[in-house]
């Protein structure tokens, strides 16, 4: 565990495929993308595309151990990684108890490699 961070970060890279929302639902964005990292409560996310922080929700599809599990995020914050590409942070804020277990059997079992 590093630093403030609650749960440990394992590096990952998984397809995602997104959807983003404003607040009041109307559809802003969608793409694909790849995870950087995975902890039990959050992504970095790695797009083409920028993805803004300001009051949006992504409904994202991540394939972990074979399965595509579903899962609703918050963007934190965005930044561009010198290279082209965009690095996100997302908080995740609501999947079903069944993904809740994926990630966190994923994250407990990659900590060991």
């Amino acid at each position: 565990m590093t630093g403030h961070r609650m749960y440990p970060r394992i590096e990952s890279f998984n397809h995602v495929s997104y959807i983003g929302f404003d607040w009041s639902g109307t559809e802003f964005c969608s793409g694909f993308g790849r995870t950087m990292d995975v902890s039990e409560n959050g992504i970095l996310l790695e797009t083409k595309e920028p993805l803004k922080a300001a009051n949006c929700v992504l409904l994202m599809g991540i394939s972990l151990q074979d399965k595509v599990i579903d899962i609703k995020g918050k963007i934190v914050h965005s930044e561009e990684d010198g290279e082209g590409n965009f690095r996100t942070g997302i908080q995740l804020v609501a999947f079903r108890e069944s993904d809740r277990k994926i990630i966190q059997d994923f994250v407990q079992s990659s900590r060991f490699y």
